[in-house]
């Protein structure tokens, strides 16, 4: 088949190259450019490692990305956790590693995605803004949780934005941070909590979870955040943190207003399909997003190559997605109750690793 993927994000990207693979004739079409580093950094685990590796013949380098401590920290007790399997690493890393499997020709930015063109209840062309049109036998929506492609399968409904979460990077001159640690406080002002993970020798990803009810009107767009952290703010937070903050550009952090979907009645109709966090983003408390969107798009590749019909394959498709995303929906619950009503143990505190 000749496959439209709209979205080359982490999700996008590997679909192209599972369904490339399965000698499927691929183009992935995206909107923006690959300099954009929203999202940062993040935590993997070492199953979803193993999936991008199966994709093609390179592996991806994770030296000295190993993450095998997590420390738990509130206003009176510090838990140390063994972890094992977790590695951190930069988005754009991710990206690039996957970019590089495809050709110039199976991968295109700027293109954002406008309408279908159809012929009877088939999309025969994805249209873009920038004029260009790709014709396909199947079209996969990876673009995001605001998708444009997900209005044409299925409508969709969030659950309430109640959490909300500042991303950025510390770099540190001359100094080795790296002890393979995430440490995180959880109850640094009411609402609030504050996390760091080395993502190389001399960097921490941090993020700034909060309660958009407490908290919105200080963090409401990403322009102002450099000014929300004022010194009164700042004295409040743990020496630690002061610190991180401190050696961090705040005008090139990101504000994760974060947007739950509720399980969509369907994942395709017809010959358009859904993956990643299009078809299923949760909030960023799950450590779950990249996961999600490398597995759906191979369980998609291996349904469709597995299956002498489309439609046969992407109904086997959904019925696997819809009962892992329904999972990690429920414990998306739990964490975020976990996050209005901490419990007094640390002991049994639910991880905010799932895979």
């Amino acid at each position: 088949m000749r496959i439209v993927i709209i979205g080359g994000g982490i999700a996008g990207l590997a679909a192209a190259i599972a369904l490339k693979r399965n000698k499927n004739e691929i183009v992935v079409k995206e909107k923006n450019f690959t300099n954009n580093n929203s999202g940062m950094a993040f935590m993997i685990h070492e199953s979803t490692v193993r999936n991008i590796n199966s994709l093609g013949d390179i592996e991806l380098d994770l030296n000295n990305h190993e993450i095998n401590n997590l420390i738990l920290k509130d206003d009176l007790h510090t838990n140390h956790v063994k972890i094992n399997g977790w590695y951190a690493i930069k988005r754009v890393k991710l990206l690039n590693f996957l970019q590089s499997q495809l050709t110039a020709d199976e991968y295109h930015e700027n293109c954002d995605f406008s309408y279908f063109q159809y012929e009877g209840d088939k999309a025969i062309a994805a249209v873009f803004k920038n004029g260009s049109i790709e014709c396909g036998d199947l079209f996969i929506g990876a673009d995001g949780i605001n998708s444009q492609v997900r209005n044409s399968v299925s409508e969709a409904h969030f659950f309430p934005n109640e959490i909300n979460e500042i991303v950025c990077i510390a770099k540190y001159k001359n100094e080795n941070i790296h002890d393979n640690t995430f440490r995180k406080y959880l109850s640094i002002k009411k609402g609030m909590s504050f996390g760091f993970i080395p993502v190389s020798n001399n960097e921490h990803v941090w993020f700034l979870q909060f309660d958009r009810g407490l908290y919105g009107s200080l963090f409401e767009k990403s322009r102002k955040i450099e000014t929300a952290f004022s010194p009164q703010l700042l004295s409040e937070f743990p020496k630690e943190i002061k610190n991180i903050i401190e050696n961090s550009d705040l005008k090139k952090s990101h504000l994760w207003k974060s947007k739950e979907l509720k399980l969509l009645n369907s994942y395709y109709k017809d010959n358009v399909c859904l993956i990643g966090d299009a078809a299923h983003g949760s909030i960023p408390l799950t450590s779950s997003g990249v996961s999600s969107g490398v597995s759906s798009a191979i369980e998609l590749a291996e349904a469709i190559n597995s299956s002498e019909y489309l439609y046969s394959a992407l109904s086997t498709y959904e019925e696997l997605r819809k009962k892992k995303n329904s999972r990690t929906i429920e414990y998306a619950q739990i964490l975020k109750l976990q996050f209005n009503s901490p419990p007094d143990c640390l002991g049994n505190y639910h991880l905010p690793l799932f895979h």
